[in-house]
């Protein structure tokens, strides 16, 4: 999961791209991934 995360910050997507990818995971890593996008990286550090 961290590997996705980091290819996906890596590769710098649109966000409607995030978006979808979160739609395909649940609810509870959407929120992560939301917020490591927004530029809160220290929940997902956390995590």
């Amino acid at each position: 999961m961290k590997m996705d995360i980091l290819i996906v910050k890596q590769f710098k997507l649109k966000k409607d791209t995030i978006v979808r990818i979160c739609q395909s995971l649940k609810e509870e890593k959407r929120g992560i991934i939301l917020d490591l996008f927004s530029g809160n990286s220290k929940e997902y550090q956390q995590t």
